[in-house]
């Protein structure tokens, strides 16, 4: 029988202890390169979310599988998010819930607020709008949003990622528009939705063509 090799993992061993027997550097590295490779990053805007103290969050999947390789992966995402490396930082918000979001952008430093707001090497911050109730879209819940954008101008850009019954959002958000004085962002808002209604009609033309097709 062969001797034992000292620098064989041991059996079990998980895969995050033997990431760790490599130097900081490399692991860093290694970050980079697959865990923030994406390119899009995420703000934390669900509280029951894990590791409730960090405000961005990697999509990999490592990132749950242990608090110290978390804890080095949202330190290399806080030096890179604000980087040219990153194509966009994404607030995911509920139902015009903007409270999490504030506070994220309250929270920016001026060199990252800098960095959104540049067109040439910053990302773009990107309001992902997901509308799971439409009656709890209301004007206090908008107006809050709106009202702390007139002092603050943060490049932002809408999108839609999802709207049930989308007929009743598009009520609601007229509703809220005669409501409210609109400083841009209701019309951005607006703009998004209907661009994301269009591509869901499209689809679903395209859906029906095709099942027609098959009868």
């Amino acid at each position: 029988m062969s001797p034992s090799n000292a620098t064989e993992p041991e059996p079990g061993m998980a895969r995050t202890d033997l990431l760790f027997t490599l130097p900081p550097e490399l692991r860093d590295c290694i970050y980079d390169m697959v865990v923030n490779a994406s390119r899009d990053v995420y703000i934390k805007t669900a509280i029951r979310e894990p590791f409730g103290d960090q405000q961005l969050i990697s999509t990999n999947a490592l990132v749950g599988t242990s608090k110290e390789l978390n804890a080095e992966v949202y330190a290399n995402l806080k030096r890179t998010a604000f980087s040219a490396s990153t194509r966009k930082i994404i607030a995911v918000v509920i139902d015009f819930d903007f409270r999490r979001l504030i506070r994220f952008i309250q929270s920016l430093t001026p060199a990252q607020t800098s960095a959104l707001n540049s067109t040439a090497s910053g990302p773009t911050m990107v309001v992902q709008l997901n509308i799971q109730n439409a009656n709890n879209l209301d004007a206090a819940r908008c107006g809050a949003w709106l009202k702390f954008r007139t002092s603050n101008t943060l490049r932002t850009a809408y999108e839609i990622g999802l709207a049930s019954d989308p007929e009743t959002v598009a009520d609601r958000l007229l509703s809220i528009e005669k409501a409210l004085p609109d400083n841009g962002e209701l019309a951005q808002m607006r703009k998004a939705f209907g661009q994301w209604w269009a591509r869901a009609q499209a689809r679903a033309t395209r859906a029906s063509g095709t099942a027609g097709l098959l009868w």
